[in-house]
C-alpha cells in the first residue's frame, strides 16, 4: 500500500470515529483524555495555563461532576471524574468537556493574545467498569509524567492532582 493509500485510510478511520456515538453511561467514573493542537505552541504544563486548568476543573467539582483526579502533560490532560445527577439524568460527558475545553481556550487565548481554537476536537472517554479498572486507570494517570521522561518514578509531578 503506498504511503497515500495509507494516509486516506488513517484519515477515513479518523472521520469514521468521530461519527460514531459518545458513549455516556451515567452514575459512572470516566477516564477522560484531551489533548491540544499540534499547532499550538502553549504548554499544559506552562504555570500560567496549569493554573487556568486548575481554576476551571475546580470550579466545576461539585456542579457538574464529582473530580477524582487529574494530570496535566505538556500536550494533553488525563482525569477521572464522576458526571453529577441533574433532572431525570446526570451532566452529559459532552457538555463537562465542552465546558472545560471551552473555558481553558478563552483563558490561553487571553493570555497569550491568541485567537482560534487551542485543544483537538476529539478527545478519549472510556467509563470505568469495576473498581479493579478504576485503580488500574488511576496508577496510569499517576504514573504518566515518569514513564515520559519528565520525572523519576515516585517523583512528584505538581501538575498532579488527588482528592485523597
Amino acid at each position: 500500500m503506498s504511503t497515500t493509500q495509507q494516509g486516506n485510510v488513517r484519515d477515513f478511520r479518523a472521520r469514521k470515529r468521530r461519527l460514531l456515538p459518545r458513549c455516556e453511561s451515567p452514575g459512572r467514573i470516566f477516564h477522560a483524555r484531551s489533548s491540544v493542537l499540534t499547532a499550538r505552541e502553549e504548554r499544559l504544563t506552562d504555570s500560567a495555563i496549569a493554573e487556568i486548568l486548575a481554576d476551571v476543573l475546580r470550579y466545576d467539582n461539585g456542579r457538574r461532576y464529582e473530580l477524582h483526579c487529574y494530570v496535566l502533560m505538556p500536550d494533553h490532560i488525563h482525569a477521572l471524574l464522576r458526571p453529577l445527577p441533574r433532572g431525570d439524568g446526570f451532566v452529559p460527558l459532552s457538555e463537562i468537556m465542552q465546558a472545560l475545553k471551552g473555558v481553558s481556550t478563552h483563558g490561553v487565548n487571553r493570555l497569550y493574545g491568541q485567537r482560534g481554537a487551542y485543544w483537538l476536537e476529539d478527545g478519549y472517554t472510556r467509563f470505568m467498569r469495576n473498581d479493579r479498572g478504576y485503580c488500574a486507570t488511576w496508577r496510569y494517570l499517576r504514573a504518566n509524567p515518569a514513564r515520559a521522561g519528565y520525572i523519576r518514578w515516585g517523583g512528584d509531578w505538581p501538575w498532579w492532582w488527588d482528592w485523597r
